[in-house]
């Protein structure tokens, strides 16, 4: 796999007073903190993407800028995309100068031909220390003609799309995701401290839509549903996505296993795959229906193979729901509210 690597570094910041990319942190300007962890992994290329290029940027380094209107860190990613001509871009912000040599080494490793990963935190996703792969170009370039310039819903449909791969960051790793927005922030740092006001990108909350665009979660609040799948990693993805929906959310990773939750627990909806191993999704929703009745129209089916002559079958006799993968995470999160309606 190739990677090529991009700094971004934005430009002044309102709520630190100045740019963040000169501040000194441990003796070191920032910038140089960061380009020389990039410059310890060896890649094909290195950038910086902000506004107007910066001063300090070694000749070394190439600039990319982002285009107007600047769109924060969507604009960054989206023209370093569309400039690389390696398979995957690693995106490291100028603000987190915790993040380590090994971290990144371990994100590389994770990377596959067409899909990148991106680390999730408390079930918010990590993407200003993440690898994303040049195929997702066109989803970026549409996110940024849009109206929502947050990366939390970009990332989500990446990633069910398969263009993203989830991984779980562990509880010795978070401290890596810490960053640096306020002057307090490097005042504690350096002492080892900590102060409540500290910006943790893993608990900050959603950022405002428009009005028509927000959720409609009153009648929503802690309903259950059970994620079922054999694919590992789509599974996880779909728990943390809807759990940050605010529901209530378990997986099973065959069909045996979903009975098993079944039988033991009440769910109010289920998001099921098909074809997968000693359990069938069909063959679990027959089963699933007899022990729990009221499943019988809370099912949603996820499958590649909606054209299969006995998968069309069943959908048609049972008149179930389904979606054919890969689809946008936004359209399952509609179709799972107004199941629940």
């Amino acid at each position: 796999m190739t990677i090529s690597a991009v700094l971004l570094a934005g430009g002044e910041s309102r709520r630190m007073g100045q740019d963040k990319a000169t501040i000194l942190f441990r003796g070191r300007a920032l910038w140089q903190t960061q380009l020389d962890l990039l410059h310890k992994l060896r890649p094909e290329q290195i950038l910086v993407s902000a506004q107007i290029d910066p001063r300090w940027r070694p000749a070394d380094v190439g600039f990319v800028a982002d285009a107007p209107p600047s769109r924060g860190p969507l604009s960054g990613i989206a023209a370093t995309l569309s400039r690389i001509a390696s398979e995957h871009l690693l995106v490291l912000a100028i603000d987190i100068p915790f993040m380590s040599e090994t971290y990144l080494h371990k994100l590389c490793g994770q990377v596959c031909s067409g899909r990148g990963v991106v680390p999730i935190l408390e079930n918010r996703a990590e993407p200003l220390a993440a690898i994303y792969p040049r195929e997702a170009a066109p989803e970026f370039a549409q996110a940024r003609s849009g109206s929502n310039f947050s990366l939390q819903p970009l990332v989500r449909d990446l990633i069910a799309l398969g263009k993203m791969r989830a991984i779980e960051v562990l509880p010795e790793e978070s401290s890596l995701f810490r960053n640096l927005n306020e002057p307090g922030d490097i005042t504690d740092a350096r002492s080892g401290g900590t102060r409540s006001a500290l910006s943790w990108p893993s608990i900050k909350k959603f950022e405002p839509l428009p009005d028509e665009m927000q959720p409609v979660v009153h009648s929503l609040e802690l309903k259950a549903i059970l994620v079922v799948d054999d694919d590992k990693q789509l599974a996880s993805a779909l728990q943390w996505i809807l759990a940050d929906e605010n529901f209530l959310v378990d997986i099973a990773f065959d069909g045996q296993e979903a009975m098993m939750k079944v039988k033991a627990h009440e769910y109010d909806a289920v998001i099921c795959d098909l074809k997968m191993p000693k359990l069938r999704g069909d063959e679990f929703y027959l089963k699933a229906k007899e022990i729990r009745p009221s499943l019988a129209d809370r099912f949603i089916f996820i499958t590649g193979f909606a054209a299969d002559s006995h998968i069309a079958l069943f959908f048609n006799k049972h008149e179930v729901k389904y979606l054919v993968k890969p689809f946008s995470i936004s359209v399952l999160i509609d179709c799972v509210k107004q199941l629940l309606c």
